[in-house]
């Protein structure tokens, strides 16, 4: 039913805003805060350059992804998202370092 995944897709991710929130008074997130800042880096680059896609064939071609769901499977997913953010990491780097025309920023 789209109207009922709609919903609840939208009190999810506002759930999770609002418990991150009251977290926040006790924990700060660096990371979460340089994510939030460089989102629209990130959401730019991730699908639109096929990384994530070059990661899963390059990984699944050397290391093999398992067809079933499991531990092994797990593992596989979580080094593959490492290395995205390592990849993500470096674009994001340079875009504010040597492109911050591209975010808007001129100086």
């Amino acid at each position: 039913i789209p109207l009922l995944w709609f919903l609840c897709a939208s009190l999810g991710s506002f759930g999770a805003i609002l418990v991150l929130e009251y977290f926040e008074r006790f924990y700060s997130y660096p990371l979460l805060g340089w994510g939030g800042n460089n989102s629209l880096i990130i959401m730019a680059t991730h699908t639109t350059l096929g990384f994530r896609t070059l990661l899963v064939k390059g990984w699944t071609s050397m290391a093999g992804m398992p067809d079933y769901l499991g531990l092994h499977f797990y593992v596989e997913s979580v080094v593959i998202f490492f290395e995205l953010l390592l990849i993500e990491y470096a674009i994001v780097e340079l875009v504010n370092k040597k492109a911050k025309f591209l975010t808007g920023n001129t100086k």
